[in-house]
């Protein structure tokens, strides 16, 4: 579907992050989550592993669940309001492999969050996270700059593919099915522990475009929806049908 919407409106704006001040188009989306998803393959993820997203509105959200997609993993979002306790519960319940992960918020510092949760953070390698409360967790990636203990920083990521990864990443996009698991939301738990509900390629794509005809939404060069990067996402499915 990104590839269709690029081939009809590669050069017009796909999202605006005003307060990153950011401009991407069609074709920059696709390159941007193609050079993330080869990062990804590239520090060990493969088909079907969990990866989880915890952060607020941003551009990197946005890219981050298109490259999971491209790359066959399962996107995890995770309520950026979490704290340590809920996050543990979520890495444990879906067996998160990695997680990509804001810097700062407000008040909400997400490295000492998850440090908590694993003080096995502070001293691991990048990609080698050995931790006994959430085994599963081996990656964590952090939008940021800043040189923090145990993780890699995004831009990182981004530049890490590797031919091998390329051609890799390449095959995958005709073995990927759309009957297959693309990105997990988990419930409110207001009557319990929060459920995480699996949703398929398909569903994703058919439920944006009858979100999209039910708004009337038609894409026009020039026209804008202001809208979270949650929603933005399914738009720009809607954009290609």
């Amino acid at each position: 579907m990104v590839d269709q919407s690029v081939e009809k409106f590669g050069d017009i704006e796909a999202l605006v992050s005003v307060q990153q001040g950011h401009r991407i188009t069609f074709q920059q989306v696709r390159e941007k989550a193609a050079r993330l998803a080869a990062g990804l393959l590239e520090i060990g993820l493969k088909p079907g592993d969990r990866l989880g997203l915890w952060s607020t509105n941003c551009s990197e959200w946005y890219i981050t669940s298109f490259a999971a997609a491209r790359a066959g993993l399962t996107l995890v979002n995770i309520n950026p309001a979490y704290q340590s306790p809920e996050l543990k519960y979520c890495i444990n319940k879906v067996g998160l492999k990695a997680l990509v992960m804001a810097d700062t918020f407000k008040t909400q510092n997400f490295h000492q969050l998850l440090s908590q949760v694993s003080p096995e953070l502070s001293k691991a390698r990048p990609g080698q996270l050995n931790s006994e409360s959430v085994p599963s967790l081996k990656s964590v990636i952090v939008m940021t700059n800043k040189n923090l203990p145990g993780v890699f920083q995004y831009e990182d990521i981004m530049d890490a593919g590797s031919k091998e990864s390329i051609i890799r990443l390449a095959e995958l996009q005709d073995k990927i099915q759309s009957d297959q698991g693309c990105t997990i939301h988990f419930t409110s738990g207001t009557t319990g522990t929060p459920k995480a509900a699996l949703l398929s390629h398909h569903t994703l794509v058919n439920n944006s475009y009858y979100i999209g005809k039910w708004m009337n939404l038609k894409h026009k060069v020039g026209s804008s929806s202001h809208m979270t990067s949650h929603w933005s996402r399914v738009i720009n499915h809607c954009s290609a049908r």
